[in-house]
């Protein structure tokens, strides 16, 4: 026994197929509301998605290169079974989403916000949404503008499904015992189905006569039935289509057989006074026993036009932001009451008027740059600058265009928003860094000078130590205390507080070695390779005092009764891979010593932060002694 909710979902599937709309061309109705939806919420993807068994197939898409998606997992599968707008903050976070195909691949979607699109009778047939790849809100205007968008795509479908029926309607006739009858009485039987229609119907038999024709045909056209009744089709249309029209219905009979839903194609009509309009024409066979048939659906598309004015009207009055539509050439041809309320104009001021008078002189013309830019990138283009308000005051806004591709001309819509918050928190934002970084740099001043008295202190206990090797011990903490005073005095110095320079840091803690050890230059020299590396402290300060241990030792131990010797230095660093190369001639270590188990406080340190750095060391004493440390950096 099946569930009540299965039941449902057979009937809304059912439902679904009888639109006859899955896997058909994009058409220009629906390519104009997802067109919208993107310039309304402020996203770079939009979709209107129709959910079938198993899959969900997206009849108009701005952005999205796929076709369809698979239903498990899928964004409009849960936005159909809600009653209202739903919101998805972060799909990666959300176990519902996050397997759909486009969450985890290319384009990496993050942010969905969708509604149902409904029949008349309440199913959910799919969704329109809007998708982001980063995390946004959206405000509840723009909410409001997706619920009716969403209706405008239901009551677009519904359209299309009744067009199709009355095909459907005249065609089954055929196999009916009562098409003689039907036939008889066609004009009657036509008017009943097609005079509610909002488009000129009209019927048209091989050879191009038109036989009957409904209410709105009379009214587009200026002529009266008995006027039209046996004329040729060829008269609703300027002489100079007229030739191109016959070859579009004579092809289109070409292969009656094939029994092609319909076709369609743009061009002029022409009234009976003898002015033209722009209208789409589409023809319909309709296989009847005598001969063969077509109706014929005029769309007045200035008509059309004004509709989608309106709905651009309701959709973009009600938004937070000012929205601008300008043609080709950058001239302002509709703006919504925010753009007034922001810029300080009239609308009427703003009509006919360039796109450029709302911004500063100094940025026109990088501005009519920009609004060509979309041409070559047709997703939506932004930029910071500053607008102009018509008393000249100046305020930082953020600028973003994006194509609409009407029938006869490139328009361009620009959203424009307001940002003078957004700048003064940034403002605040950075004085607060500014005012933090200055507090760092007085706290890593305060800590070296302190560092520094510790070390000067344990120098002086050490001169009046008597006993020589407690003295060189003292001596040596004092060194590893200076040690790290250096680092901090580096750290006060620097623009980045999280990274040092060390090639600069190790230089200074040589320099204070060799003073402090009185070395001869010309009996021990010193050479260095240090690479322009920087380190974070918790790298530093351990690099740092394995170089002061190692180097410390060679002073002391390396050349006694006045060697003469060398020592060298090299810290390199490759795609992450650190290597500290510590070399003297001296006299090294006694053969039989393990240095990992030394007991050396020296030694036994450098083994210690070695580790610290989850590195590793190797001694090589072939001539004198060189320390190898090698350790992973992370960037």
């Amino acid at each position: 026994m099946r569930t009540p909710r299965s039941e449902l979902e057979n009937l809304r599937i059912q439902k679904l197929h009888e639109y006859l709309i899955l896997d058909t061309s994009p058409e220009q109705t629906f390519d104009d509301i997802v067109s919208l939806a993107t310039q309304i919420c402020g996203t770079p993807f939009a979709l209107i998605t129709l959910v079938d068994s198993d899959r969900e197939w997206f009849k108009a898409k701005k952005g999205i290169t796929a076709n369809e998606n698979p239903r498990n997992g899928g964004f409009c599968s849960q936005t159909i079974l809600q009653q209202d707008v739903i919101v998805v903050a972060n799909a990666d976070n959300d176990n519902r989403f996050s397997t759909n195909a486009l969450v985890t691949s290319a384009p990496n979607i993050r942010f969905y916000a969708g509604a149902p699109v409904r029949t008349p009778t309440g199913e959910a047939l799919g969704t329109l949404c809007v998708l982001d790849t980063v995390l946004r809100e959206l405000s509840e205007e723009q909410i409001e503008a997706l619920r009716a968008l969403a209706r405008q795509v239901g009551v677009a479908l519904e359209l299309r499904r009744k067009e199709f029926a009355l095909v459907d309607t005249l065609a089954e006739a055929k196999h009916t015992e009562h098409f003689m009858c039907f036939q008889q009485c066609r004009e009657c039987r036509f008017r009943q189905v097609v005079e509610s229609v909002p488009n000129a119907i009209v019927m048209v038999n091989e050879s191009g006569t038109m036989l009957m024709v409904n209410r709105q045909t009379e009214m587009s056209f200026g002529y009266s039935r008995t006027e039209l009744i046996g004329q040729p089709l060829e008269i609703l249309v300027p002489e100079r289509f007229r030739s191109g029209l016959i070859g579009f219905r004579q092809a289109y009979f070409a292969d009656p057989q094939s029994k092609p839903i319909g076709a369609s194609r743009e061009l002029y009509g022409l009234r009976n006074d003898g002015s033209e309009f722009p209208v789409e024409i589409g023809l319909s066979l309709i296989d009847s026993h005598d001969e063969i048939l077509f109706l014929s659906s005029i769309v007045d598309l200035t008509t059309e036009r004004k509709r989608l004015e309106y709905r651009f009207r309701q959709a973009v009055e009600s938004a937070p932001n000012a929205i601008i539509m300008v043609n080709e050439s950058g001239t302002m041809l509709m703006v919504n009451r925010q753009t007034e309320t922001s810029f300080g104009y009239s609308n009427s001021e703003l009509i006919g008027q360039p796109l450029e008078i709302l911004v500063p002189e100094r940025f026109r013309n990088g501005l009519i740059g920009f609004r060509h830019a979309p041409q070559s990138k047709p997703v939506s283009a932004s930029c910071e600058l500053y607008g102009l308000r018509k008393d000249g005051s100046e305020f930082p806004v953020e600028i973003s265009v994006g194509l609409i591709d009407s029938r006869e001309e490139t328009l361009v819509l620009s959203t424009i928003v307001d940002i003078t918050e957004r700048k003064r928190a940034n403002d605040k934002l950075k004085q607060a860094l500014n005012e933090k970084e200055m507090l760092l740099k007085e706290v890593y001043h305060r800590v070296k000078n302190n560092l520094q008295v510790v070390s000067s202190l344990i120098n002086l206990q050490a001169r009046n130590v008597k006993n020589e090797t407690a003295a060189d011990l003292l001596k040596q903490s004092a060194d590893r205390i200076k040690a790290m005073a250096l680092l901090h005095e580096n750290l006060y110095q620097s623009k980045d507080l999280a990274k040092i320079d060390f090639n600069e840091y190790i230089h200074s803690l040589i320099d204070h070695l060799l003073f402090g050890y009185a070395v001869n230059s010309e009996k021990i020299t010193i050479s260095m390779s240090i690479d322009d590396v920087f380190l974070d402290v918790d790298t530093a300060i351990p690099c740092g005092l394995i170089i002061n241990e190692l180097l410390s030792n060679a002073l002391t131990h390396a050349f006694p009764d006045d060697r003469h010797g060398k020592i060298g230095i090299t810290f390199t660093q490759d795609q992450g891979q650190t290597s500290l190369v510590f070399t003297d001639n001296g006299i090294g270590f006694p053969s039989d010593l393990d240095f990992k188990k030394s007991a050396s406080l020296g030694l036994q340190l450098v083994a210690t932060l070695t580790s610290q750095l989850m590195g590793q060391m190797i001694l090589d004493q072939t001539d004198g002694s060189t320390f190898t440390i090698r350790f992973t950096t992370i960037a």
